[in-house]
């Protein structure tokens, strides 16, 4: 699990042009939020472990924030194409 999460991160960092250990801080600027949530999404998507698990890699306390970027994710796919486009990218290169 950890070495293909590591992967997304690092998939996602540069993508969204921010650094990988920034995706596992605290902070809630839309700069790192949306590909916090990316990485988020990708991992309960690609990987397979519980919510908590993938909360806990990314040094959350509990596995709110998966189900939130479950159901966030989606709709910023639908509603902002720079968003789906990445997404997208991000999706092609991970190979899980």
């Amino acid at each position: 699990m950890k070495h293909q999460i590591d992967k997304i991160i690092e998939t996602v960092a540069q993508e969204f042009g921010v650094i990988p250990n920034a995706l596992k801080g605290k902070s809630k600027t839309e700069i790192l939020s949306l590909p916090r949530l990316a990485a988020m999404h990708l991992s309960w998507r690609y990987v397979g472990a519980s919510d908590r698990s993938i909360a806990r890699y990314f040094n959350r306390k509990n596995g709110q924030c998966i189900r939130y970027a479950r159901q966030t994710v989606p709709t910023l796919i639908e509603t902002n194409k720079t968003f789906a486009n990445l997404y997208q990218n991000i999706e092609s290169k991970i190979n899980l």
